[in-house]
């Protein structure tokens, strides 16, 4: 496993399993049980670690009392690779939302966030992060961010031609 294989199918298949209430809440955050499923490859240098991957967890003040856990993922500097993954829950834990912070194109330009249509299965891009690609900002910006479990036709149709 690679840490975008981590961020793009590791976490949301196991999000998507939470939504569909095949595993418990704290399934998510079980990293002795994840790295019995799938081991890490210590032995060559740059390969996937779990003692890499750290968490947090917070109690958003967005009005819904929201829940947002954040992975601190490591970077290997490749374009659109994700540095931050957050499942963000409603305070009965019913909705869970999963957004991204991807690492832009360029060097020069603001890093992006966006949210995962479990549906759709494809990314919708969200906004460009204020300030710093730091977990404090990512943090800020999913607190700013509405809570809606379906994305706009706005935001779909902007992400499609941002990311054409």
């Amino acid at each position: 496993m690679t840490y975008t294989d981590f961020s793009n199918i590791f976490l949301r298949e196991l999000t998507l399993s939470y939504r569909l209430g095949k595993i418990p809440f704290h399934g998510l955050i079980d990293f002795e049980l994840w790295k019995k499923v799938s081991p890490a490859d210590d032995l060559r240098p740059n390969t996937f670690s779990w003692s890499k991957i750290s968490f947090n967890a917070f109690k958003l003040k967005d009005g819904q009392d929201s829940l947002l856990i954040i992975y601190n993922i490591p970077l290997m500097y490749k374009p659109k690779e994700a540095e931050f993954v957050g499942i963000r829950f409603n305070n009965n834990r019913k909705k869970v939302l999963y957004y991204t912070l991807r690492r832009p194109k360029y060097n020069d330009e603001a890093w992006d966030i966006y949210s995962y249509d479990f549906e759709a299965k494809t990314d919708i891009f969200l906004e460009k992060i204020q300030g710093t690609d730091s977990l404090r900002e990512f943090k800020n910006a999913i607190e700013r961010i509405d809570f809606r479990d379906k994305p706009t036709t706005f935001e779909k149709l902007r992400s499609k031609i941002l990311n054409i």
